[in-house]
């Protein structure tokens, strides 16, 4: 048998290399695609990346675009973007067909994801911004640009 690895990316080598130098076989990994609800894929080809670079996707841009996501997805992109246990999920998708028009699964997947990926502060940053913006009583002039970019 050829055991040569795959030949996808200096990444992709790596881990078939040491997948097969530990464990003495080839171990394969495989992700869904990331799709919107009409089944277009998400990427940089696509023109809809997220990028998990503060330079590139500020937590505040993150936050809103999580926010954003259409209803019929946002249980599954909690499955698969954070560490909630499946019966908390569960619970939350119950509590939000109870309160229809609260975007309680929303909320907790933009808050999850946001805190995983920037940390607590970034997620403050996003709670910050969004309240600013979004609060016709909220102060702007304390508000930095680069939280907004």
């Amino acid at each position: 048998r050829n055991r040569e690895p795959m030949k996808s990316g200096t990444n992709s080598a790596l881990l078939y290399f040491l997948c097969f130098c530990l464990l003495g076989c080839y171990v394969g990994l495989t992700l869904p695609l990331l799709t919107t609800s009409s089944g277009q894929k998400l990427g940089k080809s696509a023109g809809n990346a997220i990028w998990l670079d503060k330079k590139r996707t500020s937590p505040y841009e993150l936050y809103q675009y999580l926010l954003k996501t259409e209803d019929d997805r946002v249980e599954r992109l909690l499955v698969m973007f954070t560490f909630m246990p499946l019966d908390e999920i569960a619970d939350l998708v119950k509590a939000s067909k109870n309160q229809p028009g609260k975007p309680i699964l929303h909320f907790r997947l933009a808050e999850s994801v946001v805190r995983l990926v920037y940390g607590d502060k970034g997620l403050t940053e996003a709670l910050e911004a969004t309240a600013a913006l979004f609060n016709p009583s909220e102060d702007l002039s304390e508000l930095s640009g680069k939280v907004c970019r």
